[in-house]
């Protein structure tokens, strides 16, 4: 199979925001590589399906088809391979998403340990796997770990070209850092990094709203509570216009709860978080 052409038909089907085609794209062609016992594309698309299911929320989805894959790797006699650290890392990350801190540091730190025996220091991967190490420790509260990790990913990535998205990316988990400890002056640095970044870019991109919601924490430390609420709607909106009402979804509607009570607004700020904690539930069903 040409796994080239099928991602890139999976590229336009995310840019369209069409989730149920999406799901259905995949799951269709994982199928047809089942069939034709096109084992190395199996292990493409169902790391995009753990991708998909953790952005929609579907944690136990993801875990599922993480088993699947493992087998195959366990199969093929791959157990320990950079392929199989990338499986790794992807499992651990939606383990981290749905709140399973444990089980995604001992995945994390299993990726890392295959990456650094094989790969260059300077190698993209292990960038990406020290950004997701920083998310999982900014969501635990160590946010001078999280700094560490994200600084190191950030050296790497400024050095690789076509890596516009992955820096903007990194910017802005650097300004909820720079946010939780109060350097606001630095945080809006580093997103006004991440705006120019996405800028670049000729296609929207899913993970601009990070930048958005980034951009709402600031104003919230900044008491203006009106743009804080006006940038938490335009991310819940990019996020649900891509992913639907998943996590990021709920968190975001929290953080809008909290910027329409600092307003005043306590009917809206009650519904808001009512309707977050019904989606978390939704999702945890």
């Amino acid at each position: 199979m040409d796994v080239q052409k099928i991602l890139k038909e999976l590229d336009a089907l995310y840019a369209a925001g069409d989730r149920e085609k999406t799901e259905t794209f995949l799951t269709e062609t994982v199928r047809k590589a089942e069939e034709e016992d096109d084992w190395q594309t199996q292990i493409v698309l169902n790391n995009e399906m753990m991708g998909l299911y953790r952005e929609l929320g579907q944690i136990r989805d993801a875990v599922r088809i993480f088993g699947r894959t493992k087998a195959i790797f366990d199969e093929k006699n791959m157990i320990g391979t950079v392929p199989y650290a990338s499986t790794l890392q992807n499992a651990a990350n939606a383990y981290r998403v749905g709140g399973f801190p444990a089980e995604a540091i001992k995945l994390f730190e299993e990726a890392l340990e295959i990456y650094k025996a094989y790969l260059d220091d300077g190698d993209f991967r292990i960038a990406g796997l020290y950004n997701n190490l920083s998310l999982l420790y900014l969501e635990q509260g160590a946010a001078w770990k999280a700094k560490e990790y994200s600084e190191e990913a950030l050296k790497i990535i400024e050095k690789l070209a076509g890596t516009e998205i992955e820096q903007a990316t990194n910017h802005v988990n650097l300004a909820n850092l720079y946010c939780q400890t109060d350097d606001l002056a630095t945080a809006k640095k580093h997103l006004d990094d991440a705006a120019a970044l996405f800028a670049t870019e000729e296609n929207e991109d899913p993970h601009y709203s990070s930048l958005l919601s980034a951009w709402g924490q600031v104003y919230i430390a900044e008491e203006k509570y009106a743009e804080a609420e006006r940038s938490f709607r335009d991310a819940r909106a990019e996020v649900s216009r891509y992913f639907g009402k998943n996590r990021a979804y709920a968190s975001i509607t929290k953080n809008l709860a909290l910027a329409l009570e600092r307003q005043g607004k306590l009917a809206e700020a009650k519904e808001q978080m009512e309707l977050a904690e019904q989606v978390l539930k939704d999702l945890n069903a």
